[in-house]
């Protein structure tokens, strides 16, 4: 049997008409919403929340979602995942002076496991350096807290 194409035109739930197919690296399409979470990474409390569709992008969520948030917050830095890692939302980023941790989404971008050979290990320091000079600092463990 040929490999039908799916999409959401062909994909309908009965239950719930809004879910829509999403696509995920090494798993089927389903129809389901993806959620969007900001948190504060030092009380590691979440303070905005937004659900979407599956078949919205994460990078047409995150620029609208900040700007939500900049009305309540300071946030000097935003780190996500590569599927928020858009060239608008980078450059966006930028011109607002926030620092970003986001890598730029590709399809060649391959895997996002990280390379140790792209980092040296002081052992009299205790730390590593990554291929770009910057020292990896220790923000503690979530067990320290409690």
């Amino acid at each position: 049997m040929p490999n039908k194409k799916i999409s959401n035109k062909t994909h309908i739930s009965r239950t719930d008409p809004d879910a829509s197919l999403a696509r995920k690296n090494g798993a089927p399409q389903k129809l389901k919403y993806k959620v969007h979470n900001a948190i504060d990474a030092k009380s590691r409390v979440i303070i905005d929340t937004h659900v979407t569709i599956g078949k919205v992008h994460e990078s047409q969520i995150l620029l609208k979602r900040r700007n939500v948030l900049k009305k309540r917050y300071v946030v000097p830095e935003v780190i996500a995942d590569r599927g928020y890692g858009s060239l608008e939302i980078l450059l966006s980023l930028k011109k607002e002076g926030v620092s970003s941790y986001i890598p730029l989404f590709s399809s060649k971008s391959g895997s996002s496991k990280v390379n140790l050979e792209d980092f040296t290990y002081d052992a009299e320091k205790d730390q590593f350096t990554c291929s770009q000079g910057a020292v990896l600092k220790e923000r503690g463990h979530i067990y320290d807290s409690f």
